[in-house]
Parts: C-alpha cells; sequence; structure tokens
C-alpha cells in the first residue's frame, strides 16, 4: 500500500506546485505533458521534472517502474483535462470526487448509464496498461467536455494498484461503488 500513496502524494504535491506556476509556465507543461500522453514514460526530457523528479526511488530496471507509470498516465491524463481551463480557477484536479463518481455524474438517464458503463468495462477488462490509458483518455474528454473534475492523486494510486492481479479486482470494485453511491445520491435528490 505504501507505493499507492507515494504514487497519490506525487501527482498532488505536482498539480499543486502546478498553481503556483506563472501561467505561462502552466501552460508549456501542460502542452509537453499532452504530447506524452500514450507515450513511454521517461522517454521525454521536458516531462521530466513533472513525472520523475523527487519520485521516490524504486531501482533502476529496463522498463519504466509501476510507480513511475502510475504517476506519468495520471499526469498526462490530467493534462489532457486540463486544457483550455486556467489551473488555479478550474482545476480539473477536484480532491473530493473520486473517478467512478466523476463518471456518474455524465449520466441523466438509463441510456447514459448503460454507455459509461460499456466505457468503464472497456478500460477494467484492458490487457495492458497502455490500453488502460486509452480507454480513460476517452472517459476524460467526456469528463472534460461536460466541466466535470475528479481526484487525480487518487487516479494515480488506482493506477498503480490497478498494474497488479489483486488490485486491479480492488479498484473495479471501487469505481463500481463509488459509480453506483452518486447513483443513489442523485436517487434521493430527486
Amino acid at each position: 500500500m505504501g507505493r499507492r500513496s507515494d504514487a497519490s502524494a506525487f501527482v498532488n504535491r505536482k498539480i499543486s506546485l502546478l498553481k503556483t506556476r506563472p501561467s505561462s509556465e502552466v501552460s508549456a507543461a501542460l502542452a509537453e505533458l499532452r504530447r506524452g500522453a500514450g507515450k513511454e514514460p521517461g522517454s521525454n526530457p521536458l516531462l521530466w521534472e513533472w513525472t520523475l523528479e523527487g519520485l521516490p526511488d524504486e531501482g533502476f530496471g529496463a522498463e519504466p517502474s509501476y510507480l513511475e507509470t502510475s504517476v506519468y498516465l495520471a499526469m498526462t491524463l490530467f493534462s489532457v483535462h486540463q486544457q483550455g481551463n486556467d489551473v488555479q480557477t478550474k482545476c480539473m484536479s477536484v480532491s473530493s470526487v473520486r473517478f467512478g463518481e466523476a463518471v456518474r455524474r455524465l449520466c441523466k438517464n438509463e441510456d447514459d448509464i448503460d454507455r459509461m458503463i460499456k466505457k468503464i468495462k472497456a478500460v477494467t477488462s484492458a490487457d495492458s496498461i497502455t490500453s488502460v490509458a486509452y480507454y480513460l483518455r476517452q472517459l476524460i474528454s467526456l469528463l472534460k467536455s461536460n466541466g466535470i473534475g475528479f481526484d487525480y492523486a487518487d487516479l494515480a494510486g488506482d493506477l498503480y494498484d490497478f498494474q497488479f492481479e489483486e488490485g486491479r479486482d480492488r479498484i473495479v470494485l471501487k469505481w463500481a461503488r463509488d459509480f453506483y453511491k452518486t447513483k443513489k445520491i442523485i436517487s434521493e435528490e430527486e
């Protein structure tokens, strides 16, 4: 569980740091991070400050570590989601909203619920972390177009756990609970 919290804390720190930087620097950093979406962690030196600097050491192997991968994916996905919004006035990383809750907020009727469940199923049944990121980008595009943010630090932890078979089951259950918990809240408000 320690590395999950390392991933969450790191992403939280980096997003908080973005909020303190001049807007021109933030725009440049987010643009570079967007260009890194779908690419291998560590492959672009311009992203190292935002995806590697200060990350706890897991040793050095030929492939990116699980921690490096989860942080890289969370930061590049955040940059896609944040595009077009000022990070200081409309940050798309919202600590009080988890991923499953955010996706449920896209649903206005039963057809929407069925459609979102199919999209989440595509994420959860993907055969690689690269495929997971691809399907997450599709959902994040929908969230972005509807102005719905969620907790990217929590997503980083989820992506860390998702890389392990036993962790994947926990994350799928967490997302399902959050998705349906929100449905219950919305139903009670009606």
